[in-house]
């Protein structure tokens, strides 16, 4: 996308969260909407565990929870990160 401020046709959105389940539901049902969108992470920063919830298009949105050791497998961006590399830079 060349706009400076948003994206139209993300392939991958991450969002961290404190709440996630809240909206969580409704923003997936928009998010699969988006036809470029191949991804949407969850990551949750204050839970007792490192928690990711993976959605992926490829998976019929089926979702995906993720604990550490596992790696987060980013296939939109070709991108594979531990835990520790999620939450270093959060």
């Amino acid at each position: 996308d060349t706009n400076p401020i948003y994206k139209t046709e993300p392939r991958l959105i991450v969002e961290v969260q404190s709440d996630w389940k809240r909206d969580q539901f409704e923003k997936r049902f928009v998010y699969q909407q988006v036809d470029s969108l191949e991804e949407y992470l969850i990551i949750d920063p204050e839970s007792e565990a490192p928690k990711a919830w993976l959605y992926q298009r490829s998976r019929d949105w089926a979702d995906r929870v993720l604990v550490p050791p596992e790696s987060v497998l980013l296939e939109s961006i070709d991108l594979e990160l531990s835990f520790d590399q999620i939450y270093e830079s959060l």
